[in-house]
């Protein structure tokens, strides 16, 4: 089924590809292909933000906390019911491409030409206006048809219980470097009411500029650890990456300049969980019952929000492929790597810090309302 998936994918591409491909310059100077690199690279740590943010796709950061087997462990996901939510999102994907494949088709076809890989190779003139139109309304529109088909998929797959542990953990570590941002849907975890969730759904729109400002300022610190990282590994003795990779991890825990970016992630990370309690908190949405409840989780945060901690913030990877880091990465961790914590340096986050000290107190001065009593 993987074969025909990927051979599927690689079909579809090539139609896509040779429409959009003429419009591509033949060659880019270095700065021009550094650029565009640098652009591509934004985009990706962007989109992942964002999936991770709308409600319609944030079980994609469930997908990825099952990909640890010690999230799964506390969660009681059995290897069965994983396997089964990996069969399903393949199924569910392979479907959504063999219907993006047809409508692709259609285009040709009515163009009269026949689709790759057998057709010979299209002009820009084949295809009128509303043709190439078309193509990029296919290619928006079934993009986010796959974010949303797979995260309903494990939404679906997952019990109330796993859901409710799920969303408590990711309450608990709001603000901390594990993950960069939670979906508003996420406060479902305080049992919200039908008219919260609405509110919920309103504000998860109209925060969206502030979203924009956090998602930049944190893409930049991002890639400039990652660069930073990448000239540690590059800087030390050895042939094999992995050798190098190792010695920069005993580097990386005393480098000034690595620690620098990493405690600006996490500044934006709380500067934006501050942003978002002050909305939640000025619009009345909690309860006073429900801001108590939040409160109780980080104070005394669950056993999966110790392990989401350990996974993510503390840079341990999982020993088996498939897990994934929140902004999109791939985890695909080795044995070597297993339960060798990374321990960030100064002005890092620390367990049991997670409501940003500013919006505690001010809460506590009673300087934004407390939702219904």
């Amino acid at each position: 089924m993987k074969t025909q998936y990927f051979l599927l994918l690689a079909v579809l591409c090539l139609c896509l590809l040779l429409v959009t491909g003429y419009a591509q310059p033949n060659k880019l100077t270095p700065e021009e292909w550094e650029q565009q690199a640098l652009q591509r690279t934004r985009e990706i740590k962007r989109s992942a933000i964002l999936l991770h943010w709308d409600s319609r796709t944030s079980n994609a950061l469930v997908s990825s906390v099952l990909g640890y087997p010690e999230c799964r462990d506390v969660l009681g996901v059995s290897d069965e019911q994983y396997q089964q939510i990996n069969d399903q999102k393949q199924r569910a994907s392979m479907e959504l491409l063999l219907e993006e494949k047809k409508a692709v088709e259609a285009v040709y076809e009515r163009a009269g030409l026949e689709p790759p890989p057998f057709g010979p190779l299209p002009r820009p003139d084949d295809f009128s206006a509303e043709d190439m139109k078309e193509f990029q309304n296919i290619s928006e529109r079934y993009s986010l048809m796959k974010r949303i088909v797979p995260s309903d998929v494990v939404g679906n797959a997952l019990t109330t219980e796993q859901h409710r542990k799920i969303n408590e953990a990711l309450l608990a570590n709001m603000g901390l470097a594990t993950m960069p941002v939670i979906s508003p849907s996420r406060f479902e975890g305080l049992n919200l009411t039908d008219a919260q969730r609405e509110q919920m759904r309103i504000l998860e729109k109209e925060i969206e500029p502030k979203l924009e400002i956090f998602i930049n300022n944190y893409t930049d610190s991002r890639i400039a650890q990652d660069n930073r990282l990448h000239t540690i590994i590059q800087e030390q003795k050895g042939e094999a990456l992995r050798e190098k990779t190792q010695e920069a991890n005993k580097i990386i825990i005393d480098d000034a300049e690595f620690n620098r970016h990493f405690a600006a992630m996490v500044s934006h990370e709380r500067a934006f969980a501050t942003v978002l309690l002050k909305e939640i908190g000025e619009r009345n949405i909690l309860t006073k019952e429900q801001w108590e409840r939040l409160q109780d989780l980080i104070d005394d945060p669950p056993e999966l929000a110790k392990v989401l901690r350990r996974v993510y913030g503390g840079g341990r990877q999982s020993s088996e492929s498939g897990g994934e880091h929140a902004d999109g990465i791939d985890n695909k961790g080795n044995e070597e790597n297993k339960g060798a914590d990374w321990q960030p340096g100064p002005g890092s986050w620390k367990p049991g810090d997670a409501i940003p000290e500013q919006y505690r107190q001010e809460r506590q001065e009673g300087r934004f309302p407390r939702g219904a009593e």
